[in-house]
């Protein structure tokens, strides 16, 4: 049933300002039917208001199958209450509406009208459901970070840790949340108003643990991640600090020896450039350790032995062999030529490629010459190692005791076994015990 033609022309004013929702009229007595929808309805629904009118049902219709039975449950309950679900448009896409309405009564005791205005929401609903998914990615994150992720007020006080926090602290969350940063490092004042003045704030620090307990922590903040709220991401460090300083340690260690060692050492570029030498080398050869970076050991090598060298090097770089050790003439400063035994070690990086060569040098001097022949053709540095083998001491242990490479430490004791005649450890220590040589430990 079609109302009149003011009640039209009244309908017809609202819609001009509401243009954005559908207006529609359901009269409940005494017939009842959808007397008026408004012509909003084709862009928002793709429903004409004729279609409305010729098909009763069609207001129920296009309600999503799913929500039917809560909109009717809701009407039952509230007839006035605000209902958002589903609607089916006419070209079968799906869009959130929604539904307010109110009961009105013209002529009291005659006519009584739902009057419901429809407005569609579904972009509202996509950010808000977008929203609600980016804020549980936010809490899987949070809850599942292995770095520390701490919330704090503008009182410095925790609002909110992750489990990270609790391993980091070695507490319970619940014993961290209320708690100030104040007390679990220092400085937060003066950090506090830098973070505020640029916003972030990047900061390595000692935190506090409540046990006493010392940790390194490397801190990313942000500043009003939420209005009066401010985001610590805590990395701990103090692994990665503990492995720098042994790494720092053993570099300290290493430059010492390199640079006391009483024989000759040096590192030593793939083309055969000199990249370090100690000052045992330099005397050896006469030249200051900047002259002899600006030249090659090739250039310093007697050209009797450049070949046999020159080979030595390329086994070594092709991988046959990990290093070599070999007697040699080398041109001093002054173009006298002097006598050295060389021990050559390679370099590799972790994927295999030549990185540099570690050279050791002991001078031959007629003294040593004597001295070697007393120790049956070997050098002080393979007594050296036969003595650590009579101990008890690997390969690995030697080379770290004596601050050689295992390549170096293999080579020297390949040729003290053929010096000695024998084919294994075990019978060099015994033949060199019986000459000798070397002292048996006690037990």
């Amino acid at each position: 049933m079609r109302t009149n033609v003011k009640a039209h022309d009244a309908l017809a004013n609202r819609i001009s300002a509401t243009a954005d929702v559908v207006l529609m009229r359901y009269q409940l007595a005494p017939d009842p039917g959808i007397v008026f929808v408004s012509p909003s309805s084709v862009p928002i629904l793709g429903y004409r208001p004729d279609e409305f009118y010729s098909s009763p049902t069609l207001g129920l219709e296009i309600v999503h199958p799913e929500d039917r039975e809560r909109l009717a449950d809701e009407c039952a309950r509230d007839p006035e209450a605000t209902f958002v679900g589903r609607a089916i448009r006419k070209d079968g896409l799906v869009r959130w509406i929604e539904r307010r309405q109110k009961r009105v009564v013209e002529d009291p005791g005659r006519r009584a009208y739902l009057e419901a205005t429809l407005r569609d929401v579904t972009a509202q609903r996509e950010i808000a459901e977008a929203l609600q998914a980016s804020e549980q990615r936010w809490q899987n994150v949070f809850e599942a970070a292995e770095d520390v992720f701490l919330l704090a007020d503008d009182e410095h006080r925790i609002v909110a840790a992750n489990p990270a926090a609790g391993r980091l602290f070695g507490v319970p969350v619940e014993e961290i949340v209320g708690r100030s940063m104040d007390s679990f490092t220092s400085d937060t004042e003066g950090r506090w108003a830098l973070l505020l003045a640029n916003g972030s704030l990047r900061v390595e620090s000692v935190w506090r643990r409540p046990d006493g307990g010392e940790r390194h922590v490397r801190v990313s903040a942000t500043a009003n991640v939420a209005p009066g709220r401010h985001l610590a991401v805590v990395h701990d460090v103090t692994h990665q600090r503990v492995i720098e300083e042994a790494l720092q340690e053993i570099q300290l260690r290493f430059r010492t020896a390199f640079e006391r060692a009483p024989i000759g050492m040096a590192l030593v570029g793939i083309s055969g450039e000199w990249l370090e030498v100690n000052q045992a080398f330099c005397d050896f050869l006469g030249y200051s350790e900047d002259e002899l970076c600006r030249t090659t050991w090739q250039a310093l090598t007697h050209p009797a032995d450049l070949e046999a060298d020159l080979a030595s090097v390329e086994a070594t770089l092709a991988g046959r062999i990990d290093g070599y050790t070999m007697e040699k003439r080398y041109l001093r400063k002054g173009g006298e030529a002097v006598a050295g035994r060389l021990s050559v070690a390679l370099v590799r990086t972790p994927e295999g490629e030549p990185r540099y060569f570690i050279s050791q040098l002991e001078a031959i001097t007629p003294e040593r010459k004597g001295s070697a022949s007393d120790g049956h053709g070997l050098t002080p540095r393979q007594l050296e190692i036969l003595q650590l083998l009579a101990e008890g001491k690997s390969t690995g242990e030697i080379a770290a005791e004596l601050y050689l490479s295992k390549p170096t430490v293999r080579n020297h004791i390949s040729r003290l076994l053929g010096n000695l005649g024998v084919h294994t450890r075990v019978q060099a220590v015994v033949a060199a015990n019986q000459l000798g040589l070397i002292r048996m430990p006690r037990d």
